[in-house]
């Protein structure tokens, strides 16, 4: 898959594009051919309780517990893309 990353005034925007067609951005287009939104991500301090939270407001969870991350994967989310500590 293919990324490009763009800080538009403090929100990072991640536009994907697949480089297979088993992949599951390859996938979500098919079924979307307009395209859309595929996934949002926000820093949480408990993505227990944001994932309760969100299902109580009946919200459609692909995950109703958090996954486990590798650090350097989970650095990358709660961060900018390159690594680097988010602004407060």
């Amino acid at each position: 898959m293919k990324t490009a990353f763009f800080d538009i005034g403090g929100v990072w925007l991640e536009l994907l594009e697949p480089t297979s067609p088993d992949s599951p951005i390859a996938k979500y287009l098919e079924k979307n051919p307009s395209g859309g939104i595929h996934h949002l991500a926000f820093l949480s301090d408990n993505v227990g309780n944001e994932l309760t939270a969100a299902k109580d407001k009946g919200i459609k969870l692909i995950d109703e517990a958090p996954r486990h991350q590798p650090a350097c994967r989970r650095r990358r989310r709660a961060g900018r893309p390159d690594g680097s500590a988010s602004a407060a």
